[in-house]
């Protein structure tokens, strides 16, 4: 299980992680969740200068563990969550490392950068 005291960094997505991420996007327990990972990496690297998605890396102890990303919804059309008030965030996460799965870590990265997007005015995550 996730250590209490684990704390997540979250940092930038930069050209230089997508091979990385194209390895996680073909990992059985990743790959059931996004589509083809040529196309995906694509979208990645277009969401680097994004303003309407956010592509992060989570790392634990320095070493890359997940790829998160936070997106509006309003700036999407026709997304199936424009109906939530202004200001709301989505978000995305997939944890890259297969070692790493049914330990916790998913729900801990979730609540610390949840409570961080509640830390900078953020009204609702989905």
């Amino acid at each position: 299980m996730a250590e209490q005291e684990d704390s997540y960094d979250f940092r930038p997505v930069t050209e230089k992680d997508l091979p990385m991420i194209a390895g996680w996007l073909a990992e059985p327990h990743v790959a059931e969740w996004w589509d083809d990972p040529e196309t995906e990496i694509a979208g990645i690297r277009e969401h680097i200068d994004s303003i309407s998605v956010e592509p992060l890396i989570v790392e634990l102890d320095g070493k890359p563990i997940a790829y998160l990303q936070s997106y509006d919804p309003h700036l999407e059309d026709d997304h199936p969550y424009a109906d939530q008030p202004f200001g709301t965030l989505g978000i995305d996460v997939s944890i890259g490392v297969p070692e790493l799965l049914g330990r916790g870590h998913g729900s801990a990265i979730v609540r610390q950068f949840v409570e961080q997007l509640f830390e900078e005015g953020v009204p609702r995550v989905i």
